[in-house]
């Protein structure tokens, strides 16, 4: 289940935006559930949504006060009649900028290139039965042994494969940072010296001779993200 949250001071927005959601993935057969919320302080950290549609313009909050306490592995989507703005946005590396003069044009671009996302997924065979974990829950990926750990939002699945050939099937949003870890760029709070601090609090390291492609990697990765 894929949760979605739009968050706007104005009902008639708020409707708009969450009809062209339904509609789009409705016939895409996706799964999906929506919460909407006028006040943006009512915002509860402790949940966990995949996707935030975020107006900026907002009496009680500003969104992008609000979007500086989101998880990082969140889709942040602003959503605002403020075009002038865009450029702000960029300082919180939001997935998309909605111009809501233009909202329709504007939310079907951006729903395609979520939904291309979020079906991006790893196969694996766990316990004898094939399985797909999407990338963007996958934190990091470690190999100790003759086995791989999958670090996951909410699991760890322990299989025995090579770490270089689960290292073809992922994206550029991943990299090999050690000999024993790949970890997902979306994940990273911040790199000092040759450790990499993610969401979760565990510091991941760089090997000293990989350092240079992986900040060549994470600048391409960022650079994609604004």
């Amino acid at each position: 289940m894929n949760k979605i949250l739009i968050v706007d001071d104005n009902q008639e927005n708020i409707d708009d935006i969450k009809n062209i959601i339904d509609v789009y993935f409705k016939e895409k057969d996706f799964n999906y559930h929506i919460d909407c919320l006028k006040n943006p302080t009512d915002f509860d950290h402790n949940h966990q949504y995949d996707i935030i549609f975020l107006d900026i313009d907002m009496p009680q909050q500003s969104g992008f006060d609000l979007a500086k306490s989101i998880p990082l592995n969140t889709f942040i989507v602003f959503v605002s009649h403020r075009e002038d703005l865009a450029y702000l946005a960029c300082e919180h590396h939001p997935f998309s900028f909605v111009r809501k003069h233009h909202l329709k044009d504007d939310m079907i671009k951006t729903l395609d290139r979520l939904y291309s996302k979020l079906n991006q997924t790893l196969s694996i065979t766990y316990q004898n039965e094939n399985i797909c974990i999407p990338y963007h829950d996958i934190l990091y990926i470690e190999s100790i042994g003759h086995y791989i750990y999958i670090h996951t939002q909410t699991n760890i699945y322990k299989i025995r494969v090579r770490l270089s050939d689960l290292l073809t099937q992922l994206n550029n949003n991943f990299c090999l940072v050690h000999q024993s870890y790949i970890i997902n760029f979306s994940y990273i709070i911040s790199v000092q010296d040759l450790n990499i601090l993610l969401t979760n609090n565990e510091i991941i390291p760089i090997s000293q001779r990989r350092y240079k492609d992986f900040q060549s990697s994470y600048q391409q990765y960022k650079l994609r993200s604004i």
